[in-house]
């Protein structure tokens, strides 16, 4: 209940906004026209995609969630992050900024692109990473969780956020290496309260990096009974220095 009261308050403020002031490209700062939101056409086309919708079953992505034995189906991310360029701004100010509306409308973007081939055949739930209760209390949202509505809303599946939990709060993952990353959140997730018996979920995250995040959580899922496959999505890709 609290965590509904929460997102609505974040919605409000974000809706009495946009009437008080006109909306801008996220990216470039230009006004936004009818249509638009969050980010113009030009800014959407020349955003660095990564093209893993071309080969979602062997790429990149999977490299990196490779460490821990656990079977990733597909996985696909929109586009490839590189700090301190003006598409992280995107990401930022979806994270931090009160504005997760952002990942949601740019989920149901990629979701919409990704349809037509097939990524999400067969998959019936979507889980987004979760977020410690002490962190969603100061930020008000879990930013993932507005990525997956997003999904949902272009797909039609359901989103489930009791499948995976956080009991405790680890440090935040910006500035770290990849071994310190996976020391971070090692063993730190843990199974929900959820009874659905999915046989095919998608895991959403905001940004992969070393994939520590997502590895754990994947750690997770995979210990269901009955199993069930296990695909990911994210919207951006960083690029590891």
């Amino acid at each position: 209940m609290a965590r509904t009261i929460l997102d609505r308050l974040n919605l409000a403020g974000s809706s009495l906004l946009s009437v008080l002031l006109p909306e801008i490209c996220e990216v470039c700062g230009r006004p936004l026209t009818d249509g638009e939101r969050h980010l113009c056409l030009s800014c959407l086309t020349q955003l660095p995609r990564t093209g893993s919708h071309l080969r979602f079953d062997n790429n990149e992505i999977h490299r990196r969630l490779s460490d821990n034995h656990v079977l990733v189906d597909r996985a696909a991310a929109m586009f490839h992050y590189y700090r301190d360029t003006p598409p992280t701004q995107l990401i930022l100010s979806a994270k931090y900024r009160s504005r997760p509306s952002i990942l949601q409308r740019l989920g149901q973007i990629y979701a919409a692109e990704l349809l037509p081939t097939g990524f999400f055949d067969g998959i019936d739930t979507i889980v987004p990473v979760p977020i410690h209760w002490t962190r969603r209390l100061t930020r008000g949202y879990n930013q993932s969780e507005y990525l997956a509505r997003g999904i949902s809303r272009a797909t039609g599946i359901p989103v489930d956020t009791r499948m995976l939990r956080l009991p405790h709060r680890h440090s935040t993952q910006t500035r770290r290496g990849s071994a310190e990353r996976a020391a971070n959140v090692s063993d730190t997730f843990a199974r929900g309260r959820s009874k659905a018996s999915p046989s095919h979920i998608l895991l959403v995250d905001d940004i992969i990096t070393t994939g520590a995040t997502m590895r754990d959580c994947l750690r997770v899922l995979a210990e269901r009974r009955p199993p069930a496959r296990l695909s990911v999505l994210a919207i951006g890709l960083a690029q590891l220095s």
